[in-house]
This record gives C-alpha cells, structure tokens and sequence, in this order.
C-alpha cells in the first residue's frame, strides 16, 4: 500500500489468529499469552514505524487502527484458574474477536464473555454448556473444607462474570445451578442471552 509515495507496513492478518481449541490449562493459557504478547510486540513496533512516516506528510494519526486479534474457540473447557488468566487478558481490550465454532463449554463460555459485546460470534451448530465449578476435595477435613471455600469464591467470581457480561437472567442461572449437572444449548439461544452478538 502506498499513500503519497510512502510505502506503509500491514499486519499479517495470518498471524493475527489465536486458536483455543483443546483443554484450557496451564500449557494452552501460557501459548494465548505468549501468541497475544507477539502480537502486541509487533503491533507496537509497526504503528511507530507507519506513524514516523504519515506523520511526515502532515497527516492525522489518531484514528489509525490496527486488524482485530482473532481468536477461535472449540473447547471443552478445563481448569479455572487457567481460563480465569485468559480472560482477564482479553477483558477490556476493543481491538480482538472471537468467533465460537463446535464447542464452547464449561470454562470456555466466561472467556467467550471476556470479549466484548459486539465482537463475539458463533457458528450455526455451535453447543454452549455452563455448569457450576467443581471440587476435587479429598484429604484431610480442614483440607476439604479449604478446598470448598475456595471453590465458592470461584463459583462467585465466574457467576458474576456471567451477569455482567451476558443477559442470561439471575433466576435462570441460579436455576440451572440448583436442577442441571451440564446445561447445554444452542447458538441461538446464546445469541437471546446476549453470549453472542451474531450467528454467523
């Protein structure tokens, strides 16, 4: 692309793709942040070059944007903690979308709302499911009981993070706590409880 002669660097728009698409742990939050970290690094790095060189001509550089991040899910969900990490890398940003293809479940679906509201999508046959969290007690009374403690701060945190960031209704999810081990649905009811914005 040239604009007066100057010859502007562009993205890669290939390289600008994360893909989570197995177990969320330990291993797959640390390959999100390091793919996001590259891309933020190169993103920094080409805008002050593409700046230097518009500036020059006199132009205004404060809407110039850079192609969404996108990520792909398909996921059956995994360890909270991990999934946790990963959406508070994405919480807040404007400049990534997500877009839900096979699976979204259990953990996967308080990252999918990690995003913002106008930037998630979801294939036609997409299936949701949310739960609560579970608790692997085991051991020692003041161990399990440790344990339950701190699976009920995590049982708070995502169902916030699923009132504030969807229009599921307070009395329908409680609903699905109290009567429903996995409840699965579909695109289209993702798309009524605002865990979407499009199917696409």
């Amino acid at each position: 692309m040239c604009m007066n002669s100057i010859e502007l660097q562009l993205p890669d728009v290939s390289k600008r793709t994360i893909y989570l698409t197995d177990v969320i742990d330990n291993v797959s939050a640390r390959e999100f942040t390091e793919k996001l970290n590259e891309i933020d690094f190169e993103d920094y790095h080409m805008m002050k070059s593409n700046i230097a060189k518009i500036s020059s001509l006199g132009v205004d550089v404060d809407n110039m944007s850079m192609p969404p991040v996108k990520v792909f899910i398909n996921s059956p969900g995994g360890y909270i903690y991990d999934a946790l990490s990963i959406y508070d890398m994405i919480h807040k940003r404007t400049d990534m979308m997500c877009v839900c293809s096979g699976k979204v479940m259990s953990a996967a679906t308080f990252i999918l709302l990690g995003f913002d509201p106008e930037l998630r999508f979801a294939t036609e046959n997409t299936t949701f499911m949310i739960h609560q969290p579970s608790s692997m007690t085991f051991g020692r009374l003041k161990d399990m009981e440790e344990d339950v403690e701190e699976t009920k701060r995590l049982h708070k945190i995502i169902t916030n993070i699923y009132l504030k960031n969807s229009k599921i209704p307070k009395d329908v999810l409680d609903k699905i706590y109290k009567e429903k081990k996995d409840y699965y649905f579909t695109s289209k009811e993702a798309l009524k409880w605002g865990f979407i914005k499009k199917i696409v």
